[in-house]
């Protein structure tokens, strides 16, 4: 049976119809799963992630939903995955564990190309080690730890615009060491 993603659908989500769930866990599933295997290799993650994904979304439809279009629904699950993913990244980065590389580079078929792409992260880690403490620190809070633009700047001790200026400078020393 074919569903849209209706009111009728979420409330059926809401009141825990079986047959509206199934459809709902069948379907996401193999959407999950193909954006999930294009940005990580190990499989047993995957399923943890897509069922992590999954729980998350009928919890919240569930409890009281921050969802309020109900054609909005896939965009709601994707984001939610975005931050599942989000979180094993950063929980591996802390444990030590070695996450997963954006890039692949195992994917990469030509023994120059996967040559080149090892200079250019090799370039990439010297041009960050060249910028100053303070442009590198506003960096990782903004980009690896995804921290709020104004929590960084409550951390940093600026205002927002200020915040705004230095990350534009950051990046732009960036490129121009990395050149």
């Amino acid at each position: 049976m074919s569903y849209e993603f209706t009111d009728g659908y979420v409330s059926g989500l809401r009141d825990r119809n079986t047959e509206i769930q199934n459809h709902f866990a069948a379907h996401f599933s193999r959407e999950l799963d193909a954006w999930l295997r294009s940005r990580l290799r190990d499989r047993s993650a995957i399923e943890d992630l897509r069922q992590e994904t999954l729980r998350r979304v009928l919890q919240a439809v569930i409890h009281g939903s921050v969802l309020r279009d109900a054609n909005r629904l896939p965009q709601f699950v994707n984001g939610i995955c975005r931050n599942v993913l989000l979180e094993y990244w950063r929980t591996a980065g802390r444990t030590g564990e070695s996450g997963e590389c954006p890039v692949d580079l195992d994917e990469i078929a030509a023994p120059e190309e996967r040559s080149h792409a090892f200079e250019q992260i090799g370039r990439l880690e010297i041009a960050l080690m060249k910028l100053p403490a303070e442009d590198l620190a506003v960096l990782r809070m903004l980009y690896y730890d995804e921290l709020d633009r104004s929590e960084i700047s409550r951390r940093v001790g600026i205002n927002r615009g200020n915040l705004r200026v230095r990350v534009h400078r950051a990046i732009s020393r960036l490129r121009a060491s990395f050149v």
